[in-house]
């Protein structure tokens, strides 16, 4: 007479259960680990930003985050260092080129596309909400190195992942066509006419 699973004792179910693990445990993706996010917080003094990883991917997110906060400074109280992010939306940016780099150069790329995904759909949906890269950039705080880093990590990105530069609108013109803006055209440096 054979045994049916089912027919086990309850305490062997369970150890089995502890024995094999799942997804979470063993890495390998299942629908159920797939559909379970766990929140992976990224803090750089009183900066800090949390995004909903799936369990599969949060041990690849967690070591690219760990990787990433090693190359940053140390935090000032004022956050006001050339090479330290000033705002949520740089720290964000600059984890995201992080990534991106880890992608192109990195020993294990594979293992951080779908997280590069995650992390670059994050911040278009928080901080882009629709608009250009540039028009987010030049409202940031700080010196205008560090806005080009978040521009530049955010292209690097978007070509890491393949995802082609979608043309936007101009918000000036835009805004113009709504009646909300005016365009003026000043002409000089023709010639002295004395």
């Amino acid at each position: 007479m054979s045994v049916q699973f089912d027919d086990r004792p309850d305490i062997l179910r369970r150890q089995s259960s502890r024995m094999y693990g799942s997804g979470s445990q063993t890495g390998v993706s299942t629908p159920r680990s797939q559909a379970v996010s766990r929140p992976l917080t990224l803090t750089h003094g009183s900066l800090e930003y949390t995004f909903l990883i799936p369990t599969a991917l949060h041990f690849s997110a967690n070591q690219l985050k760990d990787a990433f906060v090693a190359t940053l400074p140390q935090p000032t109280d004022e956050l006001a260092q050339d090479d330290e992010p000033s705002s949520v939306a740089e720290l964000v940016a600059r984890y995201i080129g992080f990534a991106a780099r880890e992608l192109e150069e990195g020993d294990d790329p594979g293992s951080y596309e779908e997280v590069l995904k995650i992390v670059l759909h994050e911040f278009e949906r928080a901080f882009l909400r629709g608009n250009e890269v540039h028009a987010i950039a030049a409202s940031l705080p700080g010196i205008v190195d560090k806005k080009l880093v978040t521009v530049r990590s955010y292209y690097a990105a978007r070509s890491a992942v393949g995802r082609p530069i979608k043309a936007h609108e101009s918000a000036l013109l835009r805004e113009a066509a709504d009646d909300n803006a005016c365009l003026y055209a000043v002409f000089g440096g023709q010639g002295n006419i004395e």
